[in-house]
């Protein structure tokens, strides 16, 4: 029998599939009683709080040619979150150069990377890692890991102009503190971007917001 998990901040499918023994998100994305969710979320790395993620049993590993009497090692495969960030300035040219290195701590770790020619950087985090520390060229951002809601809702296209430097003011839950600076920004951003300035959040604004995001 699954068993089912409400989604709240910091909580996904690859922390989800780990507490559950299964090799890959895919096993619990995938499962018949995850139908309706998929077709509601196209992005499995970007569900909403409140949506209700079905767990199946995982299948058992099994070992062999185990020896008795002696203490044994065994190394299984478990999902671990994978998270790809680009580095971009302001007007969306990447951030590269010689030697450049970006600098990702968490968890006790650090990792110094090298992004590729489009800025991007690529590491894998713990399946119970809720923040990070990005540091590039002595600026440091802290960025919290499975907090991001689809763009269809106030909370996603809210977040996405702010990761984007538009100051759409705060947010209280589902609802923006300050409708006049949300205007503003969603009008900035569809000026930036060709787009209608009409303040409207629509189904273009969106598209973009996810193209100039990448999630």
């Amino acid at each position: 029998m699954s068993t089912e998990h409400r989604i709240k901040p910091g909580v996904h499918l690859a922390r989800l599939g780990y507490l559950h023994g299964h090799r890959t998100i895919e096993d619990v994305w995938l499962a018949d009683e995850n139908a309706a969710l998929r077709e509601a979320r196209s992005d499995p790395g970007v569900l909403a709080r409140g949506d209700v993620v079905a767990v199946p049993p995982a299948e058992p590993f099994e070992f062999y040619g185990l020896a008795v009497g002696r203490r044994h090692t065994l190394v299984v495969e478990l999902p671990y979150p994978l998270l790809r960030l680009e580095l971009a300035y302001a007007n969306e040219a990447p951030i590269v150069g010689p030697g450049l290195v970006a600098r990702v701590e968490f968890d006790g770790d650090t990792l110094d990377l090298e992004p590729d020619a489009s800025g991007v950087i690529e590491f894998e985090v713990g399946p119970f890692t809720e923040e990070l520390a990005l540091t590039v060229r002595d600026r440091t951002l802290r960025c919290a890991v499975a907090t991001l809601e689809p763009v269809d809702g106030l909370p996603g296209i809210h977040d996405r102009l702010e990761n984007l430097g538009y100051a759409p003011g705060g947010r209280r839950g589902r609802r923006s503190r300050d409708g006049v600076a949300f205007l503003s920004a969603v009008q900035e951003f569809q000026c930036d971007h060709g787009l209608t300035v009409d303040g409207d959040p629509g189904q273009q604004t969106q598209e973009k917001l996810l193209e100039v995001c990448g999630a």
